[in-house]
């Protein structure tokens, strides 16, 4: 799969550029800052870490995705495929989509 975003992992780091107060997120092989977020609170704390896992976050999705999509070729007489499953197929699609920029 080829994507336009910079690709992971991205870490959480301190810039002495910035605040005390900041969280860089940045690539880990070359540094290249992604984001800024603030650091006043734990929200913002859990906003930075699901930002720098943004990338491992995706990739698992993909997995999933793949994973369920090849159990749904299988024949109907030897699986168990339900509604809730076509519910979570069609989440995992709509938000691969909106993290590739599709949706």
């Amino acid at each position: 799969m080829s994507t336009a975003h910079t690709p992971g992992p991205w870490i959480q780091g301190w810039d002495e550029n910035f605040p005390r107060q900041t969280v860089i997120i940045e690539q880990e092989t070359n540094g290249r800052i992604l984001a800024v977020v603030d650091d006043n609170d734990e929200q913002d704390k859990a906003n930075a870490r699901l930002i720098a896992n943004a990338p491992e976050l995706l990739e698992a999705l993909n997995h999933a995705h793949n994973s369920l999509r090849t159990f749904r070729n299988v024949p109907k007489e030897e699986q168990e495929w339900t509604s809730f499953d076509d519910d979570v197929m069609e989440a995992i699609e709509r938000a691969i989509a909106k993290a590739e920029g599709r949706a």
